[in-house]
């Protein structure tokens, strides 16, 4: 058994985040733009979101917690988000490829391994109504 890490170096880690980004080229915009993993906030909503969603809740709340997940992943070169919450909608309302492309690209970089993935993927294909196209 490998040794176990102390508290400190526990939170030596943690004071130094690393958090993973990619550029995502969004022909839809006309051009890249840089994501960053859903933090573990956003995370949580995420997941609440779909657990409710999976119980036979309403699937248009998917399209609020993908602008809330877009809006706070959707990051400038410094890391800070550059879009808010009612701007990704206006986005998505004229562009949604964009936003889908976009969420999707996230999702992929917040995944711990391929399984976390495909259950994450899960939540924007299967609901209990399929995936929200509301506006």
């Amino acid at each position: 058994m490998s040794e176990l890490l102390t508290h400190e170096q526990i939170i030596a880690a943690a004071e130094q985040p690393d958090v993973a980004t990619k550029p995502v080229n969004v022909p839809e915009l006309g051009g890249k733009v840089l994501v960053r993993e859903m933090s573990a906030a956003v995370r949580n909503r995420f997941e609440a979101t779909a657990a409710t969603i999976r119980s036979g809740g309403d699937s248009r709340a998917l399209d609020t917690v993908t602008a809330q997940i877009v809006a706070a992943c959707v990051v400038d070169e410094r890391g800070r988000p550059m879009l808010t919450v009612n701007e990704v909608k206006r986005i998505a309302a004229s562009k949604p490829k964009a936003v889908f492309r976009l969420r999707e690209a996230i999702v992929k970089i917040s995944a711990t391994d391929e399984e976390d993935l495909e259950d994450l993927e899960e939540v924007f294909v299967e609901g209990p109504n399929g995936p929200s196209t509301s506006d």
